[in-house]
């Protein structure tokens, strides 16, 4: 069994990639920590909403509306998962709460014309192996909270004994994208417009 990452396609022409359609979780507002990040911002959550979204640039629509965290689809592309029968995935309304794009691309696809995306969330989330636990080493800013992580973090490692049973599912640590089998990649990778890249997960 191979496990995938998956996450927006880089291009290394941002000409390309800066066309389509962008957001950024609205959950975050920047805050100041003389302890942990003195001079320097860092994100502090501050709604627990996933759905929320500020877009930041995007001149046409893409199937799927990538964000930081959280990934949201057009409704064809929610039905087609569901079609497929991937039952581990919940969609809500994704509700966008703020237009920060550039005034030409506001122009080029005013927000009246953006169609209703999704939220994807995920019902399966696992741990990953002790290795990458012991590799990762997270710390915890006494004053804030902030999580304090390896400026390079390691590569992730599953525990190959650890199946979660569904093809889509997400890391209970966060900030290594969402999971995928197989066949989630197939699937993803037959859908027109979702510029996803894959990366192979090591399993033990």
């Amino acid at each position: 069994m191979n496990i995938y990452r998956f996450y927006e396609k880089f291009y290394e022409d941002f000409s390309i990639r800066r066309h389509y359609l962008e957001g950024s979780s609205a959950r975050y507002e920047r805050r100041q920590c003389t302890t942990c990040c003195p001079g320097s911002d860092y994100p502090k959550r501050v709604n627990k909403h996933n759905r929320d979204v500020k877009l930041y640039k995007g001149s046409f629509v893409s199937n799927i509306l990538w964000d930081r965290g959280p990934i949201h689809v057009t409704e064809k592309l929610k039905n087609a998962f569901q079609k497929e029968g991937f039952e581990e995935l919940v969609f809500e309304p994704t509700k966008i709460v703020a237009d920060k794009r550039p005034s030409k691309d506001r122009k080029k696809l005013p927000l009246d014309r953006i169609p209703e995306f999704y939220w994807v969330k995920c019902r399966t989330f696992i741990q990953p192996h002790e290795d990458f636990i012991e590799q990762y080493n997270i710390k915890y800013c006494s004053e804030c909270g902030r999580k304090i992580v390896p400026y390079k973090r390691p590569p992730l490692i599953l525990n190959r004994k650890h199946n979660p049973g569904t093809d889509f599912f997400a890391l209970e640590q966060p900030g290594h994208g969402r999971l995928c089998t197989e066949k989630g990649k197939a699937f993803l990778e037959s859908y027109p417009k979702t510029y996803c890249d894959f990366e192979l997960v090591e399993l033990r």
